[in-house]
């Protein structure tokens, strides 16, 4: 990813230079990720609706389904772990309520679950059922972490920034037995494995001529993209219009004239 946009070279450097031998299990609080949207600290409403309704649509499958689910969206406290942390991360704890009875969640957790819920009932696709998933951008890592964690068992494979995958990196460090995933710089050539495609939101912050290059060599079978209608000056309105896929607009959240979930 050589052509990422000039926006992100100081936060690259920051993160190479100065928090590669921070340890991992702080990395929520590294000020380049506190400077941008790596993990999401608001908590918006949409996120919390998806949840509730997926939580009773999972109902209906049985209580393993409800479990499995309930497991994924517990809070953790990993990337806070130092004493003057751990009070700021148990603040963003989230009582999450509804027929599946409450249970604690973070913010973070809850948008993951929305992509993963919007997906499914927009194509009827189970994530859990690929092979392999390349995630272009792969900023905090708790996607992947979300995906697994709701039994996903093929490869993983995150395309990102040098400087950014370190935070991937130590997100997924926790575990990594458990979490079955690689890094690359450039795009991942195709495989004969199904794959699916997933960038919410950096493919929109990707230069044009690279996007192009992306999606001819991963080319995968299926796509979970969010992207913002406007950024720097891309005009990915124009660009996503000819894609294949349903579509979802994200309207809670307003920056960048809003976003949209393309789902196929």
């Amino acid at each position: 990813m050589s052509k990422q946009a000039p926006f992100y070279d100081p936060i690259e450097q920051e993160l190479i230079h100065g928090f590669s031998q921070l340890p991992s299990s702080t990395f929520r609080m590294w000020e380049p990720c506190l400077s941008v949207p790596f993990w999401e600290m608001n908590l918006w409403g949409g996120y919390v609706t998806e949840a509730q309704e997926y939580g009773s649509r999972l109902q209906l499958r049985g209580e393993e389904s409800v479990a499995r689910w309930k497991k994924a969206m517990q809070h953790s406290l990993w990337g806070f772990d130092s004493p003057k942390h751990k009070e700021f991360g148990n603040d963003l704890r989230v009582r999450l309520s509804g027929p599946m009875g409450p249970f604690i969640t973070s913010p973070w957790n809850l948008k993951c679950s929305h992509h993963y819920s919007v997906y499914e009932r927009l194509t009827g696709n189970d994530i859990s059922t690929f092979d392999r998933i390349v995630e272009w951008g792969g900023g905090s890592g708790d996607f992947a972490k979300f995906v697994f964690n709701m039994g996903f068992s093929g490869e993983y494979v995150i395309a990102d920034l040098p400087g950014t995958s370190l935070v991937s990196k130590a997100n997924i460090s926790e575990d990594p037995s458990l979490y079955n995933v690689s890094w690359t710089t450039t795009p991942p050539p195709t495989s004969d494995k199904k794959t699916l495609f997933v960038s919410t939101w950096a493919l929109s912050e990707t230069p044009m001529d690279l996007r192009v290059e992306v999606m001819e060599t991963v080319s995968p079978d299926n796509w979970l993209i969010i992207y913002q209608r406007h950024i720097w000056d891309y005009d990915n309105e124009r660009f996503f219009s000819c894609w294949e896929g349903e579509r979802e607009e994200i309207p809670w959240i307003k920056w960048d004239r809003g976003s949209e979930l393309i789902a196929w």
